[in-house]
């Protein structure tokens, strides 16, 4: 691929040196330099072609994305406006500053660029999981809902959207509709860690939980451990979880305290402090099980 991008870097500049005001070759050579990391190159040739081209609407998303890159995200906005005000039906413009406006916290307005990327592409599956994101972040539950499910009937294979839907369902008590979600998922994506983790979690909480269901659980959350690797803390502490439900109290001590060998710097202060309180919990407040009573 590096071959293949080195020659077209080679390509454009040769036309350029033909043409030094041909627009869309300092474009195209922008998108080149870009795919190559040599984003502030590409900057140049963005800037350059809108100076030859200032009504290229595409010109100024490049060059927002761009900016993007550098985490430069008001300098993308300003780029992305510009582009939209050209060309209002322009999905990936509206696309990308949604997400630059998320990353501001400026939610409304995301949502309403979201919005404006649907109705210009309907099958914009990545814009319908954003906007359910956000939605439900807002409390629009229903709303979310039905986002998450347009994502999936134009792109079935979207885990992370399956996954966010099985969330969602758990977090409103839904646990039969999770646990029917999250298996469809497990079943396209066996190997998934964040998939198993979620199920086990399920399965386990649903009300009044069976025994094959909490053998089942228990199997899941230790499958998830097993796969984990950059988010092992957060595995280990579900299966201690599990355990915790299960009644396994020492397998769950034990689980607890090997997600807390587990942390490493990316590891949220939120999970830190839960598997602490956990481990507390079970070694200053043990639970016992009730004496049997005898005849």
């Amino acid at each position: 691929l590096q071959g293949r991008l080195d020659q077209a870097v080679d390509l454009y500049e040769r036309s350029l040196d033909i043409d030094r005001d041909f627009a869309p070759a300092h474009n195209n050579l922008g998108l080149v330099l870009a795919a190559q990391g040599r984003t502030t190159a590409a900057i140049q040739h963005y800037q350059r072609a809108i100076e030859l081209g200032p009504s290229d609407a595409n010109y100024h998303v490049n060059l927002a994305n761009a900016f993007m890159e550098q985490q430069d995200v008001e300098q993308a906005i300003m780029q992305y406006k510009k582009g939209l005000s050209i060309d209002s039906q322009n999905a990936h413009g509206h696309y990308n500053i949604a997400l630059a406006l998320d990353q501001l916290d400026r939610k409304n307005q995301a949502i309403h660029h979201y919005q404006q990327a649907i109705s210009a592409n309907p099958d914009y599956a990545r814009a319908h999981h954003n906007l359910a994101l956000i939605l439900e972040a807002t409390g629009e539950f229903e709303q979310a809902m039905q986002h998450f499910r347009h994502a999936l009937r134009i792109t079935p294979n979207m885990k992370e959207t399956r996954l966010n839907m099985g969330m969602l369902l758990v977090r409103r008590g839904q646990f039969q509709d999770a646990i029917a979600e999250l298996d469809g998922l497990v079943a396209m994506a066996s190997k998934w860690e964040p998939g198993l983790r979620l199920l086990s979690w399920a399965v386990i909480h649903q009300p009044s939980p069976n025994g094959s269901d909490i053998t089942r659980a228990v199997m899941l959350a230790q499958q998830a451990v097993e796969l984990a690797t950059t988010d092992k803390a957060m595995s280990l502490f579900n299966l201690a979880d599990v355990y915790a439900a299960a009644g396994q109290i020492e397998a769950s001590l034990d689980a607890a305290r090997a997600s807390q060998d587990a942390i490493n710097e990316s590891t949220p202060q939120i999970l830190r402090g839960h598997i602490q309180q956990h481990i507390t919990s079970l070694t200053e407040f043990p639970i016992q099980n009730p004496d049997i009573e005898k005849p």
